[in-house]
C-alpha cells in the first residue's frame, strides 16, 4: 500500500485528525474513526475517488461492533466525511473538515500550501509551516500533549 499503509498514512492522518479536532473542542471518537477508516477500500497508491465511499460498508460493520454508542447523526457525519474526503467538495461539518485537513497536511508539505484547501485554523497554521517536517509536527504535538495533559484520549 506504499503511501497509504495503515501503519503509516493512516496513523499520521488519525494523530492529526485528533490535534486538529482538539484544537476545535470538538468530540474527537467521530474524526478518530473517520480518520481510521477513510482508506479502508483503498487498494492502490493512485488516485482512486471512489475508495472512500467503497469503505463505508466496511465502517458500517465494525462501528456496528463499538462498545460504545454513537449517535445517528455521528455516524453519518463519519461516512459523509469519509465519502467526501477525495472529492474536493467543501467540508460541511467539523468531523468532514478534520479528516479533510488530516489527509492533506503532508501534500502541503511536499508540495505546497494553499490555505483555500483547509478547514481548521490549527491545519492552516501547520499545512503552512514549510519549516515542519513529520517528525517535527509529531514532536510539537507531543509537547502540546505533555503540556495540556490531553494524553488521557
Amino acid at each position: 500500500f506504499g503511501y497509504h499503509g495503515l501503519l503509516t498514512h493512516t496513523r499520521s492522518v488519525v494523530f492529526r485528525g485528533i490535534d486538529y479536532c482538539l484544537s476545535l473542542s470538538q468530540d474527537s471518537i467521530p474524526v478518530i474513526l473517520a480518520c481510521a477508516f477513510h482508506d479502508l477500500a483503498k487498494d492502490f497508491d493512485g488516485y482512486d475517488v471512489s475508495h472512500g465511499m467503497k469503505a463505508i460498508p466496511i465502517a458500517k460493520n465494525i462501528i456496528a461492533k463499538l462498545k460504545f454508542e454513537l449517535s445517528s447523526e455521528q455516524t453519518d457525519m463519519i461516512f459523509d466525511a469519509m465519502r467526501n474526503h477525495t472529492t474536493g467538495m467543501n467540508a460541511q461539518n467539523y468531523i468532514s473538515g478534520c479528516l479533510w485537513d488530516a489527509d492533506r497536511t503532508r501534500l502541503s508539505w511536499q508540495y505546497g500550501y494553499e490555505e483555500m484547501y483547509y478547514y481548521t485554523p490549527r491545519a492552516k497554521q501547520v499545512a503552512s509551516d514549510t519549516a515542519h517536517t513529520y517528525v517535527n509536527y509529531m514532536c510539537d504535538c507531543l509537547k502540546l500533549q505533555f503540556s495540556n495533559d490531553l494524553l488521557c484520549l
